[in-house]
């Protein structure tokens, strides 16, 4: 018979170059932005929407989230995210 292998002292394989490193995180991005709402109230809903994706569906731990209006739309623009 084959002998069995005890998981809990096995090593992990190291991390691949292109993980992310271990520990909280800070995100960075860019977004635009009707005028019919104030910017921090657009980039204060923009930053709890990234905060709880994070969190919920990724698992990671995020410390900051960095935020730069890049643009700001005509009134009356569809609501849209587009990645670049």
């Amino acid at each position: 018979r084959g002998s069995t292998v005890d998981r809990r002292s096995a090593v992990a394989p190291p991390a691949p170059p292109s993980a992310l490193p271990t520990g909280p995180l800070r995100i960075e991005a860019e977004f635009s932005a009707v005028p019919d709402r104030p910017l921090p109230d657009t980039a204060a809903a923009l930053r709890a929407a990234l905060l709880t994706a994070a969190a919920a569906r990724l698992g990671l731990e995020i410390t900051e989230v960095d935020l730069t209006v890049t643009a700001l739309l005509e009134d009356g623009a569809s609501d849209q995210v587009t990645a670049s």
